[in-house]
């Protein structure tokens, strides 16, 4: 039995064809490079092995300063137990070169004593005591803050205080109980229960209501814990009572104080009642009364008025009134609206006030009264109301004189004031019954009293009063209204 065998690919001539190598001949004549072999690097170039790790040592906490308020809050603890004025603290220096400074009690000791008063005191050297009363203490070292330089002399300054006040220089204020009389207290016993009270506001209060007078102003005043008080009275110029030490542990006390002083410059001027006792009030004194004079100065018919002071102090006086308060009063009486008061100055002079009164919507508009160039507007305004009420008076006279006369020989004319004032007298019934009781009651004379009645009514004017009697005139000729001034 024959194996088929395959046939072989005739194989090309690698010579015959063109140069065409066999991969065989390729590989043998380009043989593969040999592969690189690593060599150690020189020992110059080698990496130096890593440092080991340090240690991380602890950081201790440095002192840069010290801060505390211990010394500051005893000292502000101690002066007002001794009630005495806050300290001042002076700094100085910067925050570059330090800051150092001093603290100075005002007053604290007496002005008057002598050097031997200050032997015996043990103090640093660092305090001075100045002769008006006041004791410093200086710290000269630098510190890095203000609050260290106050903290330093606090401690200086509460040293110092304990000296003074166990040599009795610097005496502890006991506190006073309400209702005790206003005396500063120092190193006394308190006031016994059952010793009398005075009670010198009320007094003044009652005093002042007495002569009419304003009411006191208590102006109070701190200094550090204690109070001072004054009084201050209009009308005159200096206060009653002091700013100066010893002060007190409260506003009553001082205001107590002060009242004191003006009572005692009342009973030192003579004005004082001598019938006055701590047990009893002030009785107010009862206003003099002009009413029977002017009564009878109308009744006689005379023009003569109530002269009218030109001094204006003397319508401050005691019992008396201002003369813007008779001007309202006498407004009231003459029917005529509240009287107003014009202020005006001028840049010429200042300072300097015009001033004038007018009657809005009356038949005495105004302005009445004008002064100029018055330093003051209360004294303008009285200067002005004084020549207002003169004008005032002069109308009021005038009405009288008008009334009187057409009122004459009518029976019942004795309330002719009231009608020439412009006041009613009890209707038109009582007027019709004095006008029947007249002598011509039946005809002419009843009219004719009627008309006169009719006429002498203030502001029921026509300008002519009815009638044809001889007696009648004309009214524009009767009134003649005084200049206004």
């Amino acid at each position: 039995m024959q194996v088929d065998t395959p046939t072989a690919v005739p194989m090309a001539n690698p010579t015959a064809g063109g140069g065409a190598l066999s991969l065989d001949d390729y590989l043998n004549a380009h043989p593969p490079p040999a592969p690189k072999i690593k060599t150690a690097p020189p020992p110059s170039q080698s990496k130096q092995p890593p440092p080991p790790k340090s240690i991380p040592v602890p950081v201790a906490p440095k002192a840069v300063g010290a801060r505390s308020s211990k010394h500051t809050i005893k000292l502000h603890e101690k002066y007002q137990a001794l009630a005495i004025s806050q300290p001042k603290f002076i700094f100085e220096g910067s925050s570059v070169e330090g800051w150092w400074g001093k603290i100075v009690f005002e007053n604290l000791l007496d002005a008057n004593r002598s050097a031997h008063d200050d032997q015996g005191l043990n103090l640093p050297h660092k305090v001075t005591l100045r002769e008006n009363g006041h004791v410093e203490l200086a710290e000269q070292d630098a510190f890095s803050s203000k609050q260290e330089v106050k903290e330093k002399l606090s401690e200086g300054a509460l040293a110092v205080l304990e000296e003074l006040e166990a040599k009795g220089k610097v005496v502890k204020m006991l506190k006073r109980k309400k209702g005790k009389d206003s005396t500063p207290v120092e190193g006394q016993a308190p006031i016994k229960k059952d010793e009398p009270t005075v009670n010198y506001i009320g007094q003044l209060l009652e005093f002042q209501r007495s002569t009419n007078s304003p009411q006191p102003t208590y102006n109070d005043y701190q200094v550090g814990s204690g109070f001072s008080c004054l009084a201050t009275i209009e009308g005159y110029p200096e206060s009653f009572g002091s700013l100066e030490p010893p002060y007190f542990s409260n506003k009553k006390a001082a205001r107590q104080q002060a009242a004191r002083c003006a009572v005692e410059y009342f009973q030192t001027a003579g004005l004082w009642p001598e019938t006055y006792t701590d047990a009893g009030g002030i009785k107010k004194r009862k206003a003099t009364s002009n009413n029977n004079s002017s009564n009878n100065n109308n009744s006689s018919g005379s023009d003569s008025t109530t002269p009218i002071p030109l001094n204006p102090d003397a319508a401050a006086s005691p019992g008396g009134s201002s003369y813007a308060q008779r001007v309202a009063q006498l407004a009231i009486t003459l029917g005529l609206p509240t009287p107003q008061y014009n202020f005006s100055s001028v840049p010429e002079a200042p300072g300097l006030l015009t001033a004038s009164c007018v009657f809005k919507n009356s038949a005495h508009a105004g302005p009445i009264g004008e002064v100029r160039h018055i330093r003051g507007r209360k004294k303008a305004k009285e200067e002005c109301a004084r020549l207002t009420l003169e004008y005032l008076i002069g109308v009021k006279e005038q009405r009288m004189t008008f009334a009187q006369k057409m009122m004459a020989g009518v029976t019942g004319g004795e309330a002719a004031e009231s009608v020439g004032l412009g006041q009613p007298v009890g209707g038109d019934a009582e007027v019709e019954a004095g006008l029947m009781r007249s002598n011509g009651m039946n005809g002419a004379g009843s009219n004719k009293g009627k008309e006169r009645a009719s006429a002498a009514a203030p502001f029921g004017f026509d300008g002519t009063a009815s009638g044809t009697d001889e007696d009648e005139m004309d009214f524009e000729d009767a009134v003649e209204f005084p200049t206004q001034h």
